[in-house]
């Protein structure tokens, strides 16, 4: 092939007693973050629960899915706090563009606070305020997988509920 191929795709996570149509209009509308946002050959999956707003997290194939998983496994170890993904929220939604260069070093202590060295150590990876916010996103999202193989007793589910 004269082109390089690529594969996007995008993964709706929803309620089983949510209307096919509406399903598929999420799994399309995650498709399309998977391409636009996601710059091509990327994975984007919207989680739409029962109640609440959507929570939408993208990556390339070549990273995201190692990401997604190693959250999962912190989840079901009770290595990461369920709360940090929210702190991380608030301080990019609180934090001035100015702060910028400081931003990771603020991530990085408030996820120190959470004494979970796992989490300090997951923090030092992202330094950007769009890594970061990236990496929250992705928090959201892993929660309700590292769930609900906890509540299928998969390997590993000593941890609590995320």
């Amino acid at each position: 092939w004269p082109k390089k191929l690529s594969l996007s795709a995008g993964l709706a996570v929803v309620h089983a007693l949510d209307p096919l149509t509406e399903v598929r209009e999420i799994g399309h509308r995650a498709e399309k973050m998977a391409k636009v946002e996601g710059g091509r050959d990327a994975l984007a999956i919207i989680v739409s629960p029962r109640s609440g707003s959507e929570i939408k997290a993208y990556g390339r194939w070549k990273d995201f899915p190692k990401l997604l998983d190693e959250i999962i496994e912190l989840y079901r170890h009770n290595e990461l706090s369920r709360g940090l993904a929210h702190e991380l929220r608030e301080l990019l939604e609180r934090a001035p563009k100015d702060l910028d260069d400081v931003i990771a070093d603020m991530a990085s202590s408030i996820a120190k606070r959470k004494q979970k060295k796992a989490a300090a150590k997951l923090m030092e990876r992202y330094q950007t305020r769009d890594e970061i916010e990236r990496l929250f996103q992705a928090m959201l999202v892993a929660r309700p997988f590292a769930r609900a193989m906890n509540e299928a007793g998969e390997p590993g589910d000593e941890g609590v509920q995320p």
